[in-house]
């Protein structure tokens, strides 16, 4: 069966000090993502196009990872080490 493989984003902000936001640390963007999507879920907004993007699609066949009936989908990952 043809799958596709979408590219979506989701916008978050960062507050710093510089202007071209040289000093944005790693974990101020994993906090800053994570905080976007909590306040996602208690809204309930995952509609694409609004505070969802999609950016690209292209036709993929060869990765079962992206189906979501494949067990990796449902695992958590709670390894932040690389932030």
């Amino acid at each position: 069966m043809t799958k596709y493989n979408h590219m979506l984003d989701v916008a978050f902000t960062v507050i710093s000090e510089t202007e071209d936001g040289s000093d944005i640390t790693p974990e101020q963007i994993h906090l800053a993502i994570e905080r976007r999507l909590v306040t996602l879920r208690e809204v309930g907004q995952y509609e694409i196009g609004g505070a969802i993007g999609h950016c690209d699609t292209y036709r993929d066949e060869s990765h079962p990872f992206y189906s979501f009936d494949h067990p990796q989908v449902e695992e958590q990952n709670d390894d932040t080490s690389n932030f």
